[in-house]
C-alpha cells in the first residue's frame, strides 16, 4: 500500500483539495484521512489492518503541510471572491443614483444601501470616493455654473448645521454675522432666527413620554414591602426568583487555555502617560516583545501626538521584525491602526495573516431600559481571546509597582520584559513539568510542541467533562459582564436564551434576534 499511496501521491492530494473547501484544526486530520481512505477503496487497495492504516497516517503526516497551505489557499481566494463581489455590487448600486441625483449621497447615507452595508468600513470609503468622482464627472456642468449667491437663511441653516454643538451668545453671534446680507431683518430678529434653529436640532432638545406607573414595589425586602402592602394592599410584589451564577466554579472546571499555530502574536497598545507602547506576545511560548511608538525627538524627550496612528505601529512592528520576531499570524482588537488600508498592505507584503479577535456585547439590559439598551449596544472584544495580553500588561504594571516605580519609561520597560522573558512562568512550567521561561520555549521548537499538545489534551479534556456539553435547543442563563460606562442591574442577561451551535470552543447562544459567541464558563443550566 506504501507504494501505491506515493505513486498515486498527486492523485490523492487532488483529490483531497477537490473535495475540502475550508480548514478546521479540529477536524481536518479525520476529514482527510476518511477522503485517502475513499480513494483507496475505490481502487480497491484499502485493506481492514494495522498496516494499511499506519500507512495512511504517515501519508497524511508526511503531506499535511501541503494539505492544509492549499486548502487554506483556497479558503482565502473564495473569501476574495466574496469580497470582490460585495464590492461591485455595492459601487454598481450606489452609481446607480448618480444620474437622477441633485447632490451626492453623504458617506451616511450610502451606508444605509443594502449592499453597501456588506463591506467593511476601508472598502466603503474606497467606494465612496470612488462614487464622488464619478459623480463630480457626471454633474461637470452643474458645478461650474455661476454659484447661487447665498441669502441669510441660507447662511444660517449652513451655520447652525456646522456648529450643532456650540450655542453663540448675543454678542459673539453679532461677529459671526457682521457681513452677511441681512435684508431688512434686524439684529435681535437674526438672533431669534437662530436660536429657533439651534435648538429645532434633534441633539438639543429632548422630548419625553411620561413612563406609566406599573404598581409595583420597588423593594424585595420581606419588611419594607409587608409595610407597603399595609398603606396599599393593591400593590404588586417582585416575583422573579433570586439571581444566581456559579462563575467562580465554572471557570475552575470549563475555561479552555488558549493556543494556536507556530509564529502566532497577539497585540495591544499599553497606555503609560503619553507613553505608548506595543505589545506583542507569542500565545505558544509566552516570549514578550515591547517597542514605543511614540518619536523619539531628543534625548528622553518624545512625541504626545501621533502615537497611536497607523504609521506608528507600522514602524514599532517593523522594528520588532527586524528585533527577531517571526510572525506568521497576528491577533488584535479594533484599534485603528491594526485594520487600517496601510497596515492590510504591510501584512500582506510580509507574509501575515491577521486576525481581528470576536466580540461581544459589553452589557444586556431588558426591554424596559431602552436608554441602556442603546448605550449598552457597543461591543468589546471577547476577554478570553485577548486574556493573555491583558494578563502580561498587567503583570508588567505590577512589576514597575513592585520595584516601587511609578513611570514605565523605555529603560524601565527594556528590563521588566528581560524579567519577564528569561523567569520560569506558571503556565508554561505547569504544562512542561518542570521550571521553564518564556525563552527556553522560544528557543526549543520540540518543546514548544510538546506543551502545546499538552494544552490540546486538557482542552479536550475539559469539553469532553461531565457538564462542559449544552445540547442545542436547551434554555442557559449567561453571565452579565459589568459594563465599565453604565451600572450592571443583574449578574444574568435578561431575556431567554437557547444554545443554537458550538463554533471553535465557543457556544453560539440566540437571544432574540442577537447571536452571541460565549465560552461555557459564561453560560449555567437553568436550574444552578
Amino acid at each position: 500500500m506504501d507504494k501505491f499511496l506515493y505513486q498515486h501521491r498527486n492523485e490523492i492530494i487532488g483529490s483531497v483539495l477537490n473535495s475540502l473547501d475550508k480548514f478546521n484544526y479540529e477536524t481536518f486530520e479525520r476529514e482527510v484521512k476518511a477522503l485517502i481512505y475513499n480513494y483507496l477503496d475505490e481502487h480497491n487497495q484499502y485493506y481492514f489492518d494495522e498496516a494499511s492504516d499506519n500507512a495512511i497516517d504517515e501519508f497524511y503526516q508526511f503531506n499535511y503541510l501541503i494539505l492544509r497551505d492549499n486548502i487554506k489557499a483556497k479558503e482565502e481566494a473564495f473569501k476574495r471572491n466574496q469580497q470582490e463581489s460585495r464590492i461591485r455590487n455595492a459601487r454598481d448600486s450606489l452609481f446607480a443614483t448618480i444620474a437622477r441625483a441633485s447632490k451626492p449621497k453623504t458617506i451616511g447615507e450610502a451606508r444605509r444601501l443594502k449592499y453597501f452595508r456588506a463591506l467593511m468600513d476601508i472598502d466603503q470609503e474606497k467606494v465612496y470616493r470612488e462614487y464622488l468622482d464619478e459623480y463630480k464627472r457626471t454633474h461637470k456642468e452643474l458645478h461650474e455654473t455661476v454659484a447661487h449667491k447665498e441669502t441669510f437663511s441660507d447662511k444660517i441653516k449652513k451655520f447652525v448645521i456646522e456648529h450643532p454643538d456650540e450655542y453663540f451668545e448675543y454678542d459673539k453671534f453679532l461677529k459671526v454675522i457682521k457681513d452677511w446680507p441681512k435684508g431688512l431683518y434686524s439684529n435681535e430678529k437674526c438672533y431669534e432666527i437662530y436660536k429657533n434653529l439651534f435648538y429645532k436640532q434633534p441633539e438639543n432638545n429632548i422630548q419625553i413620554e411620561q413612563t406609566p406607573i406599573s404598581g409595583t414595589i420597588g423593594f424585595k425586602s420581606p419588611n419594607k414591602v409587608k409595610a407597603l402592602l399595609e398603606i396599599n394592599s393593591r400593590m404588586k410584589t417582585i416575583d422573579e426568583p433570586k439571581s444566581s451564577f456559579p462563575l467562580k466554579d465554572n471557570t475552575k472546571k470549563y475555561q479552555l487555555h488558549k493556543m494556536s499555530s507556530r509564529d502566532s502574536y497577539i497585540i495591544d497598545l499599553m497606555m503609560v502617560y503619553h507613553l505608548c507602547y506595543l505589545v506583542a506576545i507569542n500565545i505558544n511560548t509566552r516570549y514578550l516583545y515591547v517597542k514605543l511608538t511614540n518619536i523619539e525627538l531628543g534625548e528622553n524627550k518624545f512625541s504626545k501626538r501621533d502615537k497611536k496612528s497607523s504609521k506608528r505601529y507600522l514602524n514599532a512592528l517593523r522594528a520588532l521584525i527586524d528585533q527577531g520576531m517571526v510572525v506568521r499570524y497576528l491577533s488584535g482588537d479594533g484599534e485603528s491602526a491594526f485594520n487600517s488600508a496601510e497596515a492590510q498592505e504591510f501584512y500582506i507584503n510580509n507574509g501575515i495573516t491577521f486576525r481581528t479577535v470576536p466580540r461581544q456585547v459589553n452589557g444586556a439590559y431588558p426591554d424596559f431600559m431602552k436608554s441602556e439598551q442603546r448605550l449598552a449596544n457597543k461591543t468589546s472584544p471577547l476577554h478570553s481571546s485577548l486574556g493573555i495580553i491583558d494578563r502580561v500588561i498587567r503583570t508588567l504594571r505590577d512589576m514597575a509597582y513592585n520595584m516601587k516605580i511609578g513611570m514605565i519609561t523605555p529603560n524601565v520597560m527594556e528590563d521588566l520584559v528581560f524579567q519577564y522573558n528569561h523567569a520560569p512562568h506558571q503556565t508554561l512550567s505547569k504544562y512542561a513539568g518542570y521550571p521553564v521561561s518564556p525563552q527556553q520555549v522560544q528557543n526549543d521548537h520540540e518543546l514548544e510542541n510538546y506543551i502545546v499538545r499538552r494544552i490540546c489534551q486538557e482542552n479536550y479534556n475539559i469539553k469532553n467533562s461531565p457538564g462542559f456539553k449544552i445540547e442545542e435547543g436547551m434554555n442557559v442563563k449567561v453571565y452579565n459582564e459589568t459594563d465599565k460606562m453604565l451600572k450592571r442591574r443583574s449578574i444574568i442577561q435578561p431575556g431567554e436564551h437557547k444554545i443554537i451551535g458550538f463554533e471553535n470552543g465557543l457556544y453560539l447562544v440566540k437571544s432574540g434576534k442577537n447571536i452571541q459567541k460565549l465560552p461555557r464558563y459564561r453560560l449555567a443550566h437553568m436550574w444552578e
